[in-house]
């Protein structure tokens, strides 16, 4: 008889212990899931978060314009629209040493590219005195066979020329951007509503 009783005891004990061994498998199961989630989650944020760096700062369509702590900006003093084929670009320097560059939107590229003066330089130190004018011809002057209306949209971007050589550009701390809209109109396509 206690054959039979101890056999009893042990299935019971065998049963009790596949149950706990099933409670920490299922356990370990959700904390493992939990973990997967989680992680996934992190990268997801992390990328959310990442600040864009480099020069890669300077062509990324997804930055936005920051104040203007290192340049001040006078022209283009917002969007703007002109009938004019070329356009200036003015300001003054905040701070010594800066570099101003400038870039259009290139609409058959789908980003940014340099914006070059006559010469095919993009890029200019800011002179001694402070002050910057450097006049640019618009890409898009509303003719020709392309779909463009004539809307060019600029990125001037401006940043300590050490801070770029060290790969130093932090977008609204080493580097400042801010994004303008110059459209070119054809003065005479537009109706004159004067009586």
């Amino acid at each position: 008889m206690s054959y039979n009783k101890n056999r009893k005891q042990g299935k019971k004990y065998h049963f009790i212990l596949l149950s706990h061994i099933r409670g920490v498998y299922a356990m370990l199961k959700k904390v493992l899931s939990f973990a997967i989630i989680l992680a996934v989650l992190l990268s997801f944020s992390i990328q959310a978060m990442a600040k864009t760096y480099g020069e890669e700062l300077l062509t990324d369509k997804k930055v936005k314009s920051t104040e203007e702590f290192y340049f001040n900006i006078t022209r283009p003093e917002g969007d703007e629209v002109t009938e004019k084929k070329s356009y200036s670009i003015c300001g003054y320097a905040l701070e010594k040493g800066l570099t101003v560059a400038l870039f259009y939107w290139d609409t058959d590229a789908n980003k940014y590219k340099p914006l070059g003066d006559s010469k095919g330089k993009n890029s200019w130190q800011v002179n001694k005195s402070g002050l910057f004018a450097q006049e640019i011809k618009l890409p898009y002057d509303g003719e020709g066979d392309k779909d463009d209306k004539g809307v060019n949209k600029i990125r001037v971007a401006v940043y300590k020329e050490s801070d770029k050589k060290e790969d130093n550009l932090e977008l609204g701390t080493t580097c400042q951007i801010n994004n303008f809209t110059v459209t070119v109109i054809d003065p005479e396509k537009i109706l004159d509503f004067s009586f």
